[in-house]
């Protein structure tokens, strides 16, 4: 019920205060013609995109779309740039939207600017959070999945039938797993807006951990919808510019993606800060009650 509740309260919430989306809007407008500058070299065309042509009665297939390693690399490095660029950024934004909803709920006054202001000054506590609670997030996921990669990986060498024990176990753990560490890493930054300090972002883990099953149903709510808002931008792009390559064609998809893209910053932004006051009330009611007792 607490996924479900928290979930409700955050598309509420941005319903009723769009103009906190002119924050992320603003985020992805930057980062437009950044990433289709990075991007302007790669075709929008799928993988192993095959072109047949004839010569006599000799059908040769041709990949024209197989990137050489030293154009993989150059990649590589752009987007390791742009993912830098938009790491800053955005970290800027995900404070300013959950002091926004921190300011709203309590019916205090705030401005777009002062947001983005206090959000730039704390930008590197965001930035670091951020990096740090991803980096527990992969270590949890990788821990979770060891067993069955290890018994896919063994039953490879024996051979064996254990392989499918392996696949079957994964696809057990996979679905709680994903549900749980994206939970922890959409609140701790709310963590650290509401409490100001640092360590409580990391108490999410903790947290998250004692409410499993409602954090579970949350952090999968929260990336079905992500996924769902970002299918629409890049079934567009894939339709529209099949084949094509260049800037503009990136700077177009780049713009058109820009709205769906600040809808995905808020609900996790928004959505964290919902969750996380929901399970900070519940702990606090059982604390109370085990008081009482």
């Amino acid at each position: 019920m607490s996924a479900i509740e928290a979930f409700g309260k955050t598309i509420e919430f941005i319903t009723r205060n769009p103009k906190l989306l002119l924050i992320p809007l603003l985020v992805a407008l930057i980062m437009a013609p950044i990433n289709a500058y990075m991007l302007k070299d790669v075709p929008m065309t799928p993988m192993g995109f095959q072109n047949f042509e004839k010569e006599g009665n000799v059908i040769i297939e041709e990949y024209g779309n197989l990137m050489q390693e030293s154009q993989l690399m150059t990649l590589l490095k752009r987007t390791s740039i742009s993912g830098l660029i938009e790491l800053v950024i955005a970290s800027i934004a995900i404070y300013a939207l959950i002091k926004g909803a921190l300011l709203n709920s309590s019916g205090e006054i705030y401005s777009l600017g002062s947001l983005l202001i206090e959000g730039t000054k704390k930008m590197p506590a965001v930035v670091v959070i951020r990096i740090l609670i991803n980096i527990a997030a992969a270590l949890i996921a990788f821990m979770a999945f060891l067993p069955g990669i290890l018994l896919i990986a063994l039953g490879i060498a024996m051979k064996s039938d254990i392989t499918i024990l392996g696949v079957f176990l994964l696809l057990i753990v996979m679905l709680p797993v994903i549900g749980y560490v994206f939970t922890i890493t959409v609140t701790a930054v709310p963590a650290y807006v509401i409490k100001g300090n640092m360590g409580e972002a990391f108490g999410v883990i903790g947290l998250a951990w004692r409410k499993k099953l409602s954090s579970l149903g949350f952090g999968l709510l929260l990336a079905l919808a992500i996924i769902l808002i970002s299918i629409i931008p890049a079934s567009f792009g894939g339709i529209a510019f099949l084949g094509s390559s260049g800037f503009i064609p990136q700077l177009v998809l780049q713009l058109v993606s820009a709205p769906f893209q600040a809808l995905s910053i808020a609900l996790q932004a928004i959505g964290g800060f919902m969750f996380y006051n929901v399970l900070q009330k519940e702990e606090e009611i059982e604390e109370e009650f085990d008081l009482e007792f």
